[in-house]
């Protein structure tokens, strides 16, 4: 189940909605700090395996 908390988090990010926000919690992305210092194309990578 995903905290209401952590989809609100992370939907604040600019240009990132519901869905985008769960594919970032299934990578084990719940907040904005766990992006800082994360390589895009490896996050992208991850998300698609």
């Amino acid at each position: 189940m995903i905290s209401s908390q952590t989809m609100q988090e992370l939907t604040t990010i600019p240009g990132i909605g519901k869905s985008i926000a769960r594919d970032l919690i299934d990578i084990g992305i719940r907040q904005v700090n766990d992006l800082k210092g994360k390589d895009p194309l490896e996050l992208y990578e991850h998300s698609n395996r």
